[in-house]
């Protein structure tokens, strides 16, 4: 996994309070609150311009946190 990779599932994991997870910068974070509020249309764009925390974000909402952290782990 690389760096990027793994900063945006830990920033994704600490918008659910996950203990893993770490706070964002306040562009990340804004991109975030953003990001939660969305649309189809809006979200594909949003995963073209940020592929990481896109894939962070979909494997949180189809798999669950505990998914990112497991990939954490095996990187470790």
């Amino acid at each position: 996994m690389n760096d990027l990779k793994e900063q945006a599932y830990r920033h994704v994991l600490w918008t659910v309070g996950n203990s893993h997870g770490y706070e964002p910068g306040g562009f990340t974070r804004k991109l975030l609150e953003a990001w939660a509020h969305a649309d189809y249309s809006n979200d594909a764009k949003l995963c073209a311009a940020f592929p990481e925390l896109g894939e962070a974000i979909a494997t949180l909402k189809y798999t669950g946190p505990e998914s990112l952290v497991a990939a954490l782990k095996e990187e470790a």
